[in-house]
């Protein structure tokens, strides 16, 4: 810089040799005003700046130098709202609300009084007031803008608030299948209830023993004991059931003896009787005999 100055009071001299000191030092004076001037009225057209979402923004035509890694709207001449953040994710804790903030600015600085003005598209999941403090009610996403009171210019960011899984149970800890079963289901119960992604996935560790659909449903294969488990889709929680495949015991319902029709015993004669048991696959298929009438005809056990 004091080069430059020097620089400039030689030229001066050459050019005007009888000038004066107090002269000299005003003439100096302007002609760095003058190079001022043309340096801070360079358009800044050129860095074409971008919404924080990689769109094109609207040209600003500006006398200071934007920050193309900041997010600016505007379309009027010299205006333009500089915000803190375009898009941005907020996790509640243990569903309570949670706080942050929008940073809003005008620009360029020209003086003037001006208000900005925040807004929630829907205060029942976030509120926002004039200072940008945003407090965080539910999961959701909701659209703030900020309006310059005096333009009517205005910038909008989005919030997106989440509520994450804390915790996962299945509705029963262990359960007995018969293998003629048609199946049944399992319930997984995730909290908080208002979760977000709140999506599960399920699997058997022996598909051999018992199948697992998407839904929960279980259907049995074969018997045997194994596992059925249902997580997170981030894999983050997780919850098990003990399954056990067994034989259905069909009973007996019927007694049929097949050859007692006309059967006349003689003192002394011997008849077997023939039994059938239904339904046919009724695990317990043994039968005992009685004789209503012990005093006329025995029978043993086996039916002789």
């Amino acid at each position: 810089m004091r080069s430059t100055l020097k620089d400039i009071k030689n030229k001066l001299k050459k050019i005007c040799p009888q000038l004066t000191r107090q002269r000299l030092i005003i003439a100096v004076a302007a002609a760095i005003a003058i190079i001022v001037f043309i340096t801070v009225a360079v358009v800044t057209r050129e860095q074409k700046p971008k919404r924080a979402d990689g769109g094109e923004l609207p040209q600003v035509e500006t006398r200071f130098p934007l920050d193309c890694a900041d997010v600016y709207f505007g379309t009027e001449l010299n205006q333009a709202i500089r915000l803190s953040w375009y898009d941005d994710t907020l996790r509640l804790d243990d569903g309570a609300p949670t706080y942050t903030r929008l940073d809003a600015e005008l620009h360029p600085v020209t003086g003037r009084s001006s208000r900005l003005i925040f807004s929630s598209s829907d205060a029942e999941i976030a509120e926002i007031d004039n200072n940008g403090s945003i407090l965080a009610k539910k999961p959701g996403s909701v659209e703030l803008t900020v309006r310059d009171e005096a333009s009517g210019l205005e910038a909008k960011a989005f919030l997106h608030i989440i509520q994450p899984v804390t915790g996962l149970l299945m509705d029963k800890s262990t359960i007995n299948l018969y293998t003629t079963d048609t199946g049944m289901h399992l319930r997984a119960i995730v909290f908080p209830e208002n979760a977000t992604g709140a999506a599960v996935k399920w699997y058997s560790k022996d598909t051999g023993i018992v199948e697992v659909d998407r839904t929960g449903h279980l259907k049995p294969v074969s018997t045997g004991m194994t596992e059925v488990v249902v997580s997170t889709a981030d894999n983050r929680f997780s919850a098990k059931c003990f399954v056990n495949v067994i034989n259905e015991i069909i009973k007996a319902e019927t007694v049929k003896i097949l050859n007692k029709t006309g059967t006349q015993l003689g003192i002394g004669e011997t008849w077997t009787g023939l039994a059938s048991v239904l339904p046919a696959n009724a695990r317990n298929m043994s039968v005992e005999w009685e004789s209503s009438n012990p005093r006329a005809a025995t029978v043993t056990k086996n039916g002789i």
